[in-house]
């Protein structure tokens, strides 16, 4: 090959390492990008003059993160105290799927957020699968996104009369979706309904704590709670 043709090769490869460079960084920026409005959001939380208090239902930063800030509190702890109800979710293996909008995840029990690391929450003190009640399950919006499943990234896409089902080696329960709504962060009321539901809640917009999207599904058939399947 002539020196020409030597000179042109180079020039050719130069350029296409800084096009593979570029792309390097911009599918770097791309996957990273929850995370870095998840730090931009918790730092600018905490420049935020006064006093700062998440309550439990809090779901913007990480688990990981709550766990070290000063600033998580619960706002409902009569309400944690309630019971000591027996861990049925995680002891069974229990499973929470919504096939229209490809959710599926493990829903596991804890006393506080960091059972999120593990899976979707059942929320302490409400209703289960062995006795009935309000079921309330807490998830993240995007800690996670899709194709990942478990994951609440997708929850706003539920339309009314999606099946929301439970799973687990004992059986299955199935609910149909009655209600979606927006609610402020300070709203309770829809953990004390005591009525046979399935409660979900997770953050809202998207990218943001301001609000709370919650869904609510009744069981396709009220018999289906049975202690003496347990």
């Amino acid at each position: 090959m002539s020196k020409k043709s030597w000179q042109a090769m180079y020039k050719f490869i130069r350029r296409l390492n800084l096009v593979f460079a570029v792309g390097v960084i911009l599918y770097a920026l791309y996957t990273s990008w929850p995370f870095i409005k998840i730090e931009a959001l918790e730092l600018r939380n905490k420049l935020t003059p006064g006093p700062i208090v998440f309550n439990s239902l809090m779901i913007l930063i990480p688990p990981y993160k709550l766990r070290n800030s000063h600033y998580v509190a619960s706002s409902l702890p009569s309400f944690r105290e309630k019971t000591k109800a027996e861990p049925v979710f995680s002891k069974y293996e229990t499973y929470l799927e919504i096939p229209s909008v490809h959710i599926r995840g493990q829903v596991v029990d804890g006393a506080d957020e960091k059972a999120m690391d593990l899976g979707f929450w059942h929320y302490p003190g409400t209703g289960d699968i062995k006795h009935g009640g309000n079921i309330v399950i807490v998830g993240h919006r995007y800690l996670k996104l899709p194709p990942a499943q478990d994951t609440f990234f997708n929850l706003d896409k539920v339309k009314l009369g999606d099946r929301i089902l439970l799973k687990n080696r004992l059986g299955e329960w199935q609910f149909v979706v009655i209600s979606k709504r927006i609610v402020a962060v300070d709203e309770v009321s829809l953990l004390l309904n005591s009525s046979n539901q399935l409660t979900l809640i997770t953050c809202h917009p998207v990218w943001t704590s301001k609000a709370r999207l919650v869904v609510i599904a009744k069981p396709v058939r009220q018999s289906e709670f049975k202690e003496n399947l347990f």
